[in-house]
């Protein structure tokens, strides 16, 4: 792991800054819309500061790399969406703010960026399940609470899934060399990710027996959103400090994520 996320307690910087077309990578954190059920720090740590700083040190990383990256906050987050950015949004342990998804079953600004062509980096437990209010509260009021289902036009997240461990694919070793394996929460079905995207790479999968056949986990992974032109990326679907995470992200964002926004599906 690079150092800048090991030093998580030293690196501080400034606050986030409105979209700027120059930059690449946004990490998104907002101490407004600020929701921690998906982050589960040390017991020594205040979950705000300890995610300011992570965040902070995925933009310094990045940066040491040449790939321009800032914090951003819900509501420039939602700015973005309207203006149909063309860039890499991460969020690590937060659930998505109300400004971009507030339980849509179509057309939140989260799913047209991301039909548009924007790319989404997320590690948390079930992906929009919830989403944060103003003021630090949540509510789950997707339709049917399955909010994968109303940002990816697929259903994709399946309730039975929970706890199948993932281990590295062969995808796995050139995109995320670090990846050993993992026991997922929330785990994508790896099945239906294959029958609902053009283009997927599934980098952790797990498989587990029962009644009614072999479910196939996938996680981490990544795939083209149905019926549209932008992409996700997530691993470490559960509750974690996502130190881990960062460095899952850090490696797709260099290896693949940006081939991705400049030039789309690898050939």
């Amino acid at each position: 792991m690079p150092a800048s996320l090991l030093l998580l307690f030293i690196f501080s910087g400034p606050p986030h800054a409105p979209p700027d077309a120059g930059v690449d990578v946004y990490v998104y954190h907002d101490a407004a819309y600020f929701h921690t059920g998906y982050f589960d720090v040390p017991k020594r740590a205040e979950p705000l500061e300890f995610h300011r700083l992570m965040s902070l040190a995925i933009c310094d990383e990045l940066g040491r790399r040449g790939v321009p990256a800032k914090l951003l906050g819900a509501r420039d987050w939602a700015k973005l969406c309207h203006e149909k950015r063309r860039c890499i949004v991460v969020d690590l342990g937060q659930s998505v703010p109300a400004t971009v998804y507030h339980g849509q079953d179509d057309g939140s600004p989260l799913e047209e960026w991301l039909d548009a062509g924007g790319i989404l980096c997320y590690a948390g437990d079930w992906v929009c399940h919830w989403y944060a209010l103003e003021g630090g509260g949540r509510e789950g009021q997707s339709a049917g609470q399955r909010g994968d289902d109303d940002v990816f036009d697929a259903d994709l997240v399946k309730a039975d899934f929970v706890g199948i461990r993932c281990n590295p694919t062969p995808e796995a070793k050139s995109v995320l060399p670090a990846f050993r394996g993992w026991a997922s929460s929330r785990p994508f079905d790896a099945d239906a990710v294959q029958r609902s995207c053009e283009w997927y790479e599934i980098y952790g999968l797990g498989e587990r027996k029962g009644p009614e056949g072999t479910r196939r986990a996938a996680d981490p992974l990544a795939f083209r959103v149905p019926q549209g032109r932008g992409y996700f990326f997530g691993c470490r679907f559960a509750r974690s400090a996502h130190t881990d995470s960062a460095q899952m992200v850090l490696d797709f964002i260099l290896k693949r994520g940006l081939g991705l926004l400049r030039e789309g599906d690898p050939k």
